[in-house]
């Protein structure tokens, strides 16, 4: 591997995560930060790459900087110098993080409920806008409307003073006196 960004792709792998649990773990609140690394095949700051080491200790940083050496630090040396009990309160809490991490995270952030919220979120958006649409034709067509009824009673007026005054006309015995 010889890109930050390839090797963060496999360090996510091998923990058996994805980007974005991935992400969440590590402490960032939104996982465009590592999306951004891997997409642009861009190099790690400071920043991001200590996020990642302060969560996983059992990374090496130097592997995941320049590729070189292991991607995870043998800590055979430190766990000689820890007693039979502290090995096992060790052990536990490692296996109990790996379950966490392992079972519970990934499911809480399933990647095909976000892609179906996103999908949802794409027609509701689709019919927000068909709404606006058909709205501003419905006040086209009201505004329409609205002048065909004018003219209607216009024409209702004017038929109805037409019959006034041919009424008057019969009844002034054919003299029209308007």
């Amino acid at each position: 591997m010889n890109s930050h960004a390839k090797r963060l792709v496999q360090l996510i792998n091998q923990l058996n995560l994805n980007t974005r649990s991935f992400a969440i773990t590590c402490g960032f609140s939104q996982p465009t930060t590592i999306y951004s690394v891997i997409k642009n095949d861009s190099k790690l700051t400071t920043s991001t790459l200590n996020k990642i080491c302060d969560r996983f200790p059992q990374v090496n940083k130097d592997w995941l900087l320049s590729g070189l050496g292991e991607m995870f630090v043998n800590s055979k040396a430190n766990e000689d110098e820890l007693t039979v009990t502290a090995k096992q309160v060790n052990n536990k809490i490692n296996i109990s993080t790996d379950k966490i991490l392992n079972t519970i995270v990934p499911k809480m952030l399933r990647h095909d409920l976000i892609a179906k919220a996103d999908n949802v979120l794409d027609e509701l958006s689709g019919f927000l806008n068909e709404f606006k649409l058909m709205k501003t034709d419905l006040y086209k067509i009201k505004k329409d409307i609205s002048k065909i009824h004018d003219n209607l009673t216009n024409i209702e007026f004017i038929e109805t003073v037409k019959v006034i005054k041919k009424q008057n006309k019969k009844n002034n015995g054919g003299i029209d006196l308007n």
